[in-house]
């Protein structure tokens, strides 16, 4: 845990404010779908209610870490939405990120990590079951 400083306005006393902070390593270079789909559930299980931030790193700063924050935004969007298109949501990080998801290899680990996100979803949990009335 750690605390930060507000300094928006220097006439303002400085407020501070309670940060939380997990840190999950993941040591693997496995990006197989079932993994991705694990850890991104991990991921969202650690993350505080408040504060749906979370920032990935590594090496480079873009190819894994590119891929799982990707991976994280269309699996965010399938759940609410169920309709998405995966070029437009990479374009639009490209656009600040150039480097992320380079081969088309990471292009077809996206498609197979939502295929399988779909596939494992129940199209039908939202909706109620009602009684049959009788028809006497």
């Amino acid at each position: 845990m750690f605390f930060s400083t507000n300094k928006v306005n220097p006439r303002v006393k400085s407020v501070l404010t309670k940060k939380a902070l997990t840190l999950l390593l993941c040591r693997g270079t496995q990006i197989d779908p079932p993994s991705v789909i694990e850890l991104q559930e991990k991921i969202q299980a650690r993350r505080p209610m408040n504060t749906p931030r979370t920032i990935y790193m590594c090496r480079n700063g873009a190819d894994k870490s590119g891929l799982m924050c990707i991976q994280s935004i269309l699996l965010d969007i399938m759940k609410l939405d169920q309709c998405l298109t995966v070029p437009l949501v990479v374009g639009k990080i490209k656009a600040i990120r150039p480097q992320v998801i380079p081969t088309v290899d990471q292009y077809k680990c996206l498609y197979r990590v939502l295929k399988l996100a779909s596939d494992s979803q129940n199209v039908y949990n939202k909706v109620e079951r009602r009684p049959r009335s009788s028809m006497t």
